[in-house]
């Protein structure tokens, strides 16, 4: 008679194994990676890149409108350089938002109506004030990413003036350059 913790034991030992045959037949069947086909991707010509569609357009277009009217700081520029994104990417996004922000104030407010009788002009009052908060929206993550960049430099500026300072204070002359031995 054996106890359930034998049982128990013997059968996630075969477990184990299976598992281990079955890696070994799956590592087997995929083959060996082809060289030759890495090579090949690597050196291919890229590919055409598609046409933007209407949203990617209208989004450099506004970008093109802010510049030329000097909005510079309504674009978020400092803080889109800090992300990796660009601006026509952005403002496409903020478009989006802000269009999706509008939709929906303005049905959450018709969808009152039914409720309570509102003048119409409240509406389009409502969809403007929801639609920057969608623009609102579409900056808020970029902004955090953008801050928490900066204090991420910031730091390691701090952690180099710091280093520096020590070597300094441990006797490393100013213009010492990598291969001396003269601190050793």
């Amino acid at each position: 008679m054996s106890w359930p913790s034998d049982q128990l034991l013997l059968a996630s030992c075969g477990v184990c194994a299976g598992a281990g045959v079955y890696l070994a037949c799956r590592a087997l069947a995929a083959g060996r990676p082809s060289l030759a086909a890495d090579r090949a991707a690597l050196h291919a010509p890229p590919e055409p890149e598609e046409s933007p569609g209407w949203g990617a357009d209208t989004g450099r277009q506004v970008t093109e409108l802010l510049r030329r009217l000097g909005l510079e700081q309504a674009l978020l520029t400092d803080d889109l350089a800090m992300v990796g994104r660009t601006a026509e990417a952005h403002t496409t996004a903020r478009l989006v938002h802000a269009l999706l922000g509008a939709s929906l104030g303005a049905l959450a407010l018709l969808a009152v109506t039914f409720v309570a009788p509102f003048p119409l002009p409240l509406a389009g009052v409502a969809a403007l004030f929801s639609g920057l908060l969608g623009v609102l929206a579409a900056d808020r993550p970029v902004r955090r990413l953008a801050t928490a960049r900066r204090q991420e430099a910031q730091l390691a500026v701090a952690a180099y003036i710091d280093l520096v300072r020590i070597l300094l204070v441990g006797g490393l002359p100013l213009h010492a350059d990598s291969g001396s031995e003269s601190w050793c």
